[in-house]
């Protein structure tokens, strides 16, 4: 059901550091502390009645957790529209987001949550949510006044779309007015759309945070922003206004028709670490658009597809380069385009493999032809690209962060150095070497 990739090999420390972001990640959000919490148990996966979902979430309070482990069932198929959760907090909890789906039916939202709270999502796929709006809609699976919280659940097949007049639909999986954090979670396969004439435009084909995004352990893939009247769309996955850190996460497959991606936009800052953004496209602009400071670190930004522009563009600076390689990105019918940005922005830092960029970058920058693998799982739990034997990204990069694993939970540094980007070749391991594999030369 949800797509995670299983590990193959690698190491990963996964009841430690999972814990440890999810503490990371709750000290973040700033929902009210409640004095009373009480768990109601789910008993059955009818739509509406007692024991269901829709009365537990009814009859609770705030802070409370909706408890849905021990059905028998794999999937509750919502019938009479979303679930309004109208407290301020809620948990609700599943078995595994290969064991149990709230299903929308594609007729509304699976969750409308109106407090200011924090609404949290564990351990289930929420799924074909849909909302139809001439009053600029958000979120078709999930819609929340506050914050989300996703733990090892999958957000998948939603469809958000707008119509009649200068409409803005925004977030076609997750819409949050405060923060968004996603860990060990996927949000894929979802579409933003408008059917406004004669101008519509469409946002974020995955997830809209107006506050803090924090992604960790997770995958954005194959998500779409788009227009019927041909006006504005994009970015393709992820809209942020607030503070951004994506770490140990895959950006892959979306489609933007002016971002490819991902536009951080707003206030914050960015930081993007031991992560790989692969395979996105857009018809103009970019993959990755900035404009907050944005420091990029031991990560790969490979074959992604761009009308114009690059595959990261910076408006603003400042921005920094650590150990990451952008490359194999192309443009139009096949142009290398890896940064761009406007006048004056310069790339800071050290150990890089660029190949094209139009802005200044730093001088130790190798810009010879990566030699990376196709995207694929290499181990722990997203997809990553290996590098391929005789790479030049291999032992010249650094661990400035101080780093304990890659993106896969190998160790960061095998060799005498650390290898530039996401994935770290451990010969012993058997890394980079795959039955029916070709070395893909994106220089």
């Amino acid at each position: 059901m949800s797509g995670f990739i299983k590990g193959q090999g690698a190491r990963w420390p996964r009841a430690r550091t999972v814990a440890v972001a999810l503490a990371t990640a709750l000290a973040a959000l700033s929902a009210p502390k409640f004095a009373r919490a009480h768990i109601e148990a789910v008993t059955n996966c009818n739509d509406a009645g007692a024991g269901s979902l829709r009365d537990a979430v009814g009859a609770a309070a705030a802070g409370d957790t909706i408890d849905m482990s021990k059905l028998a069932c794999a999937t509750i198929t919502l019938s009479s529209g979303a679930i309004v959760v109208a407290q301020e907090s809620l948990t609700v909890k599943g078995a595994g987001a290969d064991a149990l789906a709230i299903d929308g039916g594609s007729i509304d939202r699976v969750f409308m949550h109106n407090g200011t709270g924090t609404l949290a999502v564990e351990y289930m796929t929420l799924r074909h949510g849909y909302y139809l709006s001439d009053t600029n809609p958000s979120g078709a699976c999930v819609f929340s006044s506050g914050s989300v919280l996703l733990v090892g659940a999958a957000v998948e097949d939603c469809f958000l779309d707008g119509f009649g007049g200068a409409v803005v639909a925004r977030g076609g999986g997750v819409y949050a007015d405060g923060d968004l954090i996603l860990v060990s979670s996927r949000l894929t396969g979802s579409t933003v759309a408008s059917s406004s004439s004669p101008i519509g435009n469409s946002r974020a084909g995955a997830a809209v945070a107006r506050g803090t995004l924090v992604m960790k352990y997770s995958t954005v893939s194959d998500n779409r922003a788009v227009t019927i009247s041909g006006h504005n769309s994009g970015p393709g996955a992820l809209q942020a206004y607030g503070d951004v850190s994506i770490n140990t996460s895959t950006i892959s497959g979306n489609y933007g028709k002016f971002f490819g991606a991902m536009a951080l936009e707003g206030i914050g800052t960015a930081t993007i670490t031991n992560s790989t953004i692969s395979g996105n496209a857009t018809a103009f602009h970019s993959t990755v658009y900035t404009q907050v400071p944005l420091k990029v670190s031991n990560s790969t930004i490979a074959f992604n597809h761009v009308g114009m522009g690059a595959a990261l563009y910076a408006d603003v600076g400042p921005l920094e380069l650590e150990s990451t390689i952008i490359s194999g990105n192309v443009k139009g019918s096949g142009t290398p385009a890896d940064l761009d940005g406007e006048a004056g922005v310069v790339a800071t830092g050290a150990n890089n493999l660029i190949v094209a960029s139009t802005i200044p970058v730093p001088p130790d920058t190798i810009t010879d032809c990566a030699r990376l693998l196709p995207l694929d799982a290499n181990g722990g739990p997203t997809a990553t690209h290996a590098l391929g034997t005789g790479s030049p990204a291999l032992e010249q990069g650094n661990n400035l962060l101080n780093l304990d694993y890659d993106q896969r939970g190998a160790a960061r540094v095998s060799g005498a150095l650390p290898d530039i980007g996401a994935y770290e070749w451990d010969a012993p391991q058997g890394f980079g070497f795959k039955s029916g594999f070709e070395s893909v030369c994106d220089g």
